[in-house]
């Protein structure tokens, strides 16, 4: 090997260097202050409905959002996606309940029982909202960011109401098929937010 081999060889490894530097120091800790961030909007956002009069402070559905959205905010940068699948994979029920406690979705089902219409949807939003929240924090945290942004970049070249579409179709996909390990992970915000 010459002079000319070692040096493509040693700029090679200190780009693959700076790289990881990046990905998993910079721009990973940036991706987690933004996804906090926007978890303290949102929990704004619901403390102001509820000053507003839109729910009570004391009504449990209330509680259970606050209480998981903390939970969240303690541990936004545990929210990626191998976490995500093995939380959904290992968390099951029973683990809650040998724990004495219920999980998010048995909790909401008896929180939203007798709740009005209304009140119901604005509640169902802001899970809504909450789940987009973590489900985007647990792609943007992978490496496979990329390959998502790729596809959002040709998605938003299409007209306004193409794109909306097609980006409600795919998270709504990408939700459904992660149904379970989201109801894992609200869970687990839930029980980390109330301690």
């Amino acid at each position: 090997m010459n002079t000319e081999s070692y040096a493509q060889i040693l700029l090679f490894g200190l780009s693959v260097l700076t790289l990881w530097y990046f990905f998993f120091w910079i721009y990973k800790r940036h991706s987690v202050e933004i996804f906090r961030q926007k978890m303290f909007e949102l929990r704004d956002q619901l403390f102001d409905e509820a000053m507003a009069g839109g729910i009570s402070f004391d009504h449990p559905a209330y509680k259970i959002l606050r209480t998981t959205m903390n939970g969240f905010l303690r541990f936004g940068h545990r929210v990626t996606l191998l976490e995500f699948i093995l939380t959904g994979v290992f968390l099951k029920k029973s683990v809650y309940r040998a724990a004495g406690r219920i999980s998010f979705n048995e909790a909401w089902g008896l929180a939203t029982k007798n709740v009005p219409k209304g009140q119901m949807e604005k509640l169902e939003s802001y899970r809504q909202k909450m789940n987009d929240l973590v489900v985007i924090q647990a792609f943007l945290s992978t490496p496979f960011f990329l390959l998502f942004l790729v596809v959002g970049l040709v998605l938003a070249r299409l007209p306004g109401s193409i794109y909306e579409l097609c980006k409600r179709k795919v998270f709504n996909y990408i939700s459904s098929m992660l149904k379970d390990p989201l109801n894992s992970v609200e869970s687990t915000a839930m029980v980390c937010g109330s301690n």
